[in-house]
C-alpha cells in the first residue's frame, strides 16, 4: 500500500496543520519518460513535503499501468481505484491532486489550502483548457474531492469510452458536455 509505505518512511499523514484537511498528491511515470520525471519529481517531493502533503509516484511496476495503448488514461483509473470506500489507497484522504510527470511546481510557497478554499462545494477542480481540439479543461493537473461524485466521475470516464479512439482530455469534454448543465 503506497499510503503505507509513505507514512512510515516520512511520518507525515497529509494532514494540513492550517484546516485538518487531508491531501495526497498523485504523478504516474513510465520507463520512456524517466529522464525529466526524475528531475520534476524531485522538485515536486520537495514542495509537497514542505507542505505535508503525501506525494505517490506510481508507475507500470507498482500495478499502475491500466491502459498501456496510452499511457495518459492510467491517470483515471489510478484515482478511480484510489478512492473506492473499502479497499482505495488514498480513501482516507480528502483531497486528491493529480499532477502529470512534466508538471514542475514553481513557487515552493504555494500551498493548495486557499485554492480549495476557494471552492468549499466543489468536488473537481480543474483549469480550463485553451485550445478547442483537445477539449474544455487540461487533465495534466487537477484536485479531486473525495465524494461519490468524483467516483462516478472517474468511472463514467474511464468506463464510458473507447480508450483508442482518444485520450483522456478529449473524452473528458465529451463527458463535460454529456453531463451537463450539472
Amino acid at each position: 500500500d503506497p499510503r503505507t509505505f509513505y507514512e512510515a518512511t516520512t511520518g507525515l499523514t497529509g494532514e494540513s496543520e492550517e484546516k485538518g484537511l487531508k491531501i495526497a498528491v498523485v504523478s504516474y511515470a513510465t520507463d520512456s519518460i524517466e529522464n525529466y520525471a526524475a528531475y520534476t519529481f524531485s522538485i515536486n517531493s520537495v514542495w509537497a513535503d514542505q507542505h505535508q502533503y503525501p506525494f505517490f509516484i506510481l508507475s507500470p511496476g507498482t500495478g499502475s499501468e491500466h491502459e498501456p495503448r496510452d499511457q495518459r488514461w492510467n491517470r483515471v483509473k489510478i484515482l478511480s481505484e484510489a478512492l473506492v470506500p473499502e479497499s482505495g489507497s488514498l480513501v482516507g484522504f480528502d483531497y486528491i491532486v493529480w499532477m502529470d510527470a512534466d508538471l514542475v511546481v514553481t513557487d515552493l510557497a504555494y500551498s493548495l489550502e486557499p485554492l480549495i478554499e476557494q471552492y468549499p462545494n466543489a468536488d473537481m477542480i480543474i483549469s480550463a483548457e485553451r485550445h478547442a481540439e483537445t477539449g474544455v479543461a487540461n487533465t495534466g493537473c487537477f484536485i479531486v474531492r473525495n465524494s461519490q461524485w468524483t467516483r462516478d466521475w472517474l468511472d463514467q470516464w474511464w468506463e464510458n469510452y473507447d480508450h483508442t479512439e482518444a485520450h483522456d482530455q478529449i473524452m473528458f469534454d465529451r463527458l463535460y458536455k454529456a453531463r451537463l448543465p450539472e
